[in-house]
């Protein structure tokens, strides 16, 4: 058993763009949530009208009220250069129940509770288990209060755009820093997020061999909130099972390399 964290879990273009916008823990804790917290975190102070601060609240405040929830997710990566060229793509899964998280993808799942983060890499055949962060989940639980203050803190033009009879879009152009825009579409009936977009200002310090600005699309479909979801999906024994600070891989992953900062 290893105790550093290996730096392998992602490969190509879209590592460090994942790594930028979601932890290891989550991915739609640190998605959907990182969706609002890209909204209220980086996103501008100065905005062009009322509508869209008061239009990211309700978004925030709907999902922060969610006792469950669960989508299916589509991650896209486009060339700046030609939006029509897909260069990679991921898909998957989120459930949510209380604190209790599950994020499937094809090579990769991973099972975080109160005490505990496992993640499986069936690409690499590694897992990678650590004492869930109780900062993180403060963090991820911030206030409405918080957030929008944080929002106020960060210099970055707010627009709003209805493009149909219940869809909306909130876009923040940002003048430096890692985006060069941010745009997140969602549904003005019930305030569910549709799809996320992300401009990358430029592609240094990214694992991005392709010339251009990365431009990322995460898309949601088959959202259900506060809806009984299965208790056996959060069970972290289902990847490894945890004595002792010892992690030992479930049956059918024997062979897999752990790493582990328990």
């Amino acid at each position: 058993m290893k105790k550093n964290a290996s730096t392998r879990w992602l490969s190509g273009p879209l590592s460090k763009i994942v790594k930028d916008c979601f932890t290891p823990l989550l991915f739609i804790r640190n998605n959907i949530r990182k969706i609002l917290f890209f909204l209220l975190m980086l996103s501008g102070g100065q905005l062009w009208a009322q509508q869209p601060r008061e239009e990211l609240k309700k978004i925030s405040t709907q999902y922060l009220s969610y006792s469950s929830f669960e989508t299916r997710y589509n991650y896209l990566l486009y060339s700046h250069d030609n939006l029509d060229k897909k260069i990679e793509s991921q898909t998957g899964a989120y459930y949510k129940s209380g604190t209790k998280t599950c994020m499937r993808g094809l090579q990769t799942e991973t099972i975080s509770n109160d005490e505990y983060t496992v993640t499986a890499n069936h690409e690499q055949k590694m897992i990678l288990a650590y004492k869930t962060s109780k900062a993180q989940t403060e963090k991820a639980e911030m206030s409405q209060a918080d957030m929008l203050a944080a929002l106020l803190e960060k210099e970055g033009r707010m627009s709003y755009k209805k493009t149909d009879g219940s869809t909306a879009e909130i876009s923040i152009q940002y003048a430096a820093g890692d985006y060069s825009m941010v745009k997140v579409v969602y549904d003005t009936k019930n305030y569910m997020v549709k799809a996320l977009h992300m401009q990358y200002r430029d592609a240094s310090g990214l694992d991005w061999k392709y010339t251009g600005k990365p431009y990322v699309v995460i898309s949601y479909h088959h959202v259900k909130a506060n809806q009984k979801i299965n208790d056996e999906i959060f069970n972290i024994k289902r990847i490894a099972s945890i004595t002792n600070n010892k992690v030992k891989p479930a049956s059918y992953l024997k062979g897999y390399e752990v790493f582990t900062t328990l």
